[in-house]
């Protein structure tokens, strides 16, 4: 449906369909009549529990209405080989599958707090350097630039980009286009292997020397990009030896879920069997079966392993607390009686006696 199509069925349906704001929104950027280039603050509040920032209904409609343009404007400048803009996991799994054999050296890291480090004044220069329209670019600027309030306090920012938004991605995206374009001269090689997932980047190479230039350049674009790398998730060695990346173990010859993945299916599992009992519990692992092997067209093992762990691990839990309260209900039980047969001895105490008989 075109633009002057849509904006001709909001004009028909305007007396039938309630307006809610993204149809005011999506009608008034349509007229151009929402002035959606000026320059204004954006106020969000942190969630500690999901570990994200929340705008307001009116901001988050807004700047959805900023990412679907601005994703597709930085298009011809992102490389193949940024999964989250291009294909998706599954397509970086299936490539990484393709091209992986035995004795292949493997790097494979996570930049430290990707969000959280993006310099402001080199993602502005990006910008620029894009050509992104002039009266969007103080939208961008505010949304970078924002407040997040707190009890009696407020925070101002003046590095990184909001986790949680639909804009942070595609700017996420553009933030590393450094590192991208230089490992792609790498991979025309043919001996070299470079995926990018958000913060996740694999290295893979036939030769070892090879793999340590490769590094090497990494390092000295990360250090320009005022990034570092996270130690304690960054895997050096032969393909055989095994890593785990997005979700899975992986080897050149197997594929399987790794703990991780495990632990977090377990926690779901548990508020599932709680909420709705077995129904819902086995809906969930079914669903679960399916996310491990949707878009992979190759064998994933231990995945029926996995679930029937999951299935008997939240059972022995639900039994253990059935247990633990029905003992503590007959203990409260015992003690109560107890207490009624002491009160009953004790023939002084009148107004324990007048209670029972009443």
């Amino acid at each position: 449906m075109s633009a002057f199509e849509l904006n001709e069925r909001l004009e028909n349906n305007r007396e039938s369909v309630k307006p809610s704001f993204k149809t005011k929104a999506l009608e008034s950027v349509l007229k151009l009549r929402y002035n959606i280039h000026t320059q204004r603050s954006f106020l969000a509040t942190y969630n500690p529990v999901i570990g994200i920032e929340v705008f307001v209904h009116h901001d988050r409609w807004l700047l959805k209405l900023l990412a679907k343009p601005f994703s597709v404007w930085i298009l011809p400048v992102l490389s193949t080989r940024c999964f989250h803009q291009w294909g998706g996991a599954k397509m970086m799994l299936r490539e990484l599958k393709s091209w992986m054999k035995p004795g292949d050296f493997v790097y494979k890291t996570d930049v430290y707090n990707y969000y959280a480090s993006v310099n402001h004044n080199i993602l502005f220069r990006q910008l620029l350097s894009i050509h992104w329209p002039f009266r969007f670019f103080g939208r961008l600027v505010a949304y970078c630039d924002r407040t997040i309030l707190r009890i009696g306090s407020f925070n101002h920012c003046t590095i990184g980009i909001p986790k949680g938004s639909s804009l942070s991605p595609a700017l996420a995206a553009l933030y590393l286009t450094p590192l991208d374009h230089a490992m792609e001269a790498w991979v025309k090689r043919g001996d070299c292997f470079y995926a990018k997932f958000q913060d996740n980047i694999i290295l893979i190479s036939r030769k070892r020397h090879v793999l340590k230039r490769m590094k090497k350049e990494m390092h000295a674009v990360l250090k320009n990009l005022r990034l570092s790398l996270r130690p304690e998730k960054t895997f050096v060695g032969r393909s055989d030896e095994g890593f785990d990346l997005l979700g899975y173990d992986i080897t050149p010859n197997r594929f399987s879920p790794n703990q991780k993945t495990k632990e977090k299916a377990f926690e779901n599992a548990k508020r599932r069997y709680a909420q709705g009992g077995k129904l819902s519990f086995a809906e969930y692992l079914g669903r679960w079966r399916a996310r491990i092997h949707a878009g992979l067209p190759f064998k994933i093992e231990r995945v029926e392993e996995a679930v029937e762990s999951i299935r008997n691990a939240v059972t022995e839990t639900q039994s253990i607390y059935m247990s633990r309260h029905q003992s503590r209900f007959r203990c409260a039980r015992r003690s109560f009686e107890d207490l009624l047969v002491k009160n009953l001895l004790n023939t002084s105490n009148h107004r324990f006696l007048s209670l029972v008989n009443y």
